[in-house]
């Protein structure tokens, strides 16, 4: 511990002797980091702060002024000379990032339409499969009423027959073949 101080006093007395090399400087900042070292137990700093203060802030002189003024004359006679221009605001170097961008929006519109537009047909496609499977289970629920021995069973088979839109080969056949045997 004491051996710690010690090396901090040497260092603190290095840095206000200005003779600490750079090695040094990092080891003392690193201190003052840790907070181990207070930054005012340096006595350079507020040497150096009184020094600053005691510096005298110059006058402006009537040259710079007059040079101010001169400089904001011929600005706003440079914006009253440019009124604005309905023609410049049209010109090519205007007019060019923005064709550009509504291009491009354009086209990764277009894009976005036809990807958004797949998953409509595919829901098309499983709705007409979703079609086709009800109408085969239509029939096979017919054909397997057709099957039974009560007349009533049967004839129910037939009135289904009339929701259907077009009956398969194996339905007319049945049907054929519960009328030729009833």
């Amino acid at each position: 511990m004491t051996m710690e101080v010690e090396r901090i006093q040497e260092l603190i007395a290095k840095y206000n002797a200005m003779t600490a090399d750079p090695a040094e400087l990092r080891e003392i900042e690193g201190l003052i980091e840790s907070g181990i070292l207070d930054i005012n137990d340096l006595i350079e700093l507020p040497a150096m702060e009184e020094r600053v203060e005691q510096l005298e802030t110059p006058m402006p002189s009537m040259a710079l002024d007059h040079k101010f003024h001169s400089m904001l004359q011929t600005e706003k006679k440079a914006l009253k000379a440019s009124p604005f221009s309905w023609k410049a605001l049209f010109t090519w170097e205007g007019l060019a990032p923005k064709f550009a961008l509504a291009s491009l929006t354009l086209i990764t519109g277009l894009i976005g339409g036809m990807y958004l537009r797949n998953p409509a047909e595919q829901k098309d496609l499983q709705i007409k499969l979703l079609g086709e499977e009800v109408r085969e289970l239509k029939e096979l629920t017919m054909l397997s009423m057709l099957e039974k021995e009560s007349p009533t069973e049967r004839l129910k088979a037939v009135s289904l027959t009339q929701d259907m839109d077009q009956a398969s080969k194996a339905v007319t056949n049945a049907l054929l073949q519960t009328l030729n045997n009833d």
